[in-house]
């Protein structure tokens, strides 16, 4: 169920704004008691008041769905499918988290950028659609969504999905991890990829033999619980020098386009 602010709410959120302005003004405020309603900022120009907020309002939903370096899944209903992963557009890698967020804001919020015309929600929120400019003459087009009369803001993300990762398959990448086993002697590097459940449907393993110095790439495919239940070897190679995965390899994996693994999933995926 989505979760907005009440009426209640933002009267609260506007009240304190209006009381307590030069705290938040141009300033960012962390507070370990913060709670859904708790003011993070408030621009400096237009006075647009950003809150901590939850998963579906405020700025920890723009972040975790429209930040470039948040990996969590989204999911929406289709005819054909049942459902199909969710890709919502993502702000340039090279923003400051907020800092940007707040210039584009103060940037586009102006009566002459209210677009009542792709406005899908009227009777809650006020849509303001403009250009913004960031670190070339590239202009690009952002979508800025407050509550209907106020200044207190919803979301905030790009119109185009110029700055997102390839993905070539209906699953989700989840958090890539390592592990070493012993007395095994292996070390793996794993990429799960989840369905709409939140389970792991299939999984990239790498993993390194070190007794006989051989890296070998299997596809794995996972039963309904998330368990693996059979396996596609997909490449091979060797080594002669002691290696392990780090976390450099741990971020190239999570931030990299992986579309030849995901490639190979979809085909398996069709065929079975």
């Amino acid at each position: 169920m989505e979760l907005l602010f009440s009426k209640e709410q933002i009267s609260e959120i506007l009240t304190e704004a209006d009381s307590n302005l030069n705290y938040y003004l141009g300033t960012v405020v962390f507070n370990g008691e913060s709670t859904d309603t708790s003011i993070l900022t408030i621009s400096q120009d237009k006075k647009l008041i950003f809150v901590e907020g939850n998963d579906h309002t405020g700025f920890k939903h723009l972040r975790e769905r429209h930040a470039p370096f948040t990996f969590k899944n989204y999911w929406v209903s289709d005819d054909k499918n049942g459902s199909r992963l969710d890709k919502p557009s993502k702000f340039n890698p090279k923003m400051m988290p907020i800092v940007e967020y707040l210039k584009i804001a103060d940037f586009i919020f102006s009566d002459n950028n209210k677009n009542d015309q792709k406005n899908k929600r009227p009777d809650i929120f006020d849509l303001f659609t403009g250009t913004y400019c960031f670190e070339s003459d590239v202009l690009e087009t952002f979508h800025l969504i407050i509550y209907k009369g106020t200044r207190l803001v919803h979301s905030l993300f790009p119109d185009k999905k110029t700055h997102n990762r390839k993905n070539k398959t209906n699953y989700g990448k989840g958090f890539v991890s390592t592990k070493t086993k012993y007395p095994e002697a292996h070390n793996n590097l794993i990429i799960p990829y989840e369905n709409e459940n939140g389970k792991t449907a299939y999984s990239v393993l790498i993993r390194k033999f070190y007794k006989e110095k051989i890296e070998r790439t299997f596809i794995l495919k996972h039963d309904d619980d998330g368990n693996p239940e059979s396996s596609y070897q997909i490449a091979e190679r060797t080594f002669t020098d002691y290696e392990s995965f780090n976390r450099e390899d741990i971020n190239r994996y999570q931030l990299s386009d992986l579309v030849n693994f995901e490639n190979i999933i979809d085909k398996i995926d069709n065929e079975e």
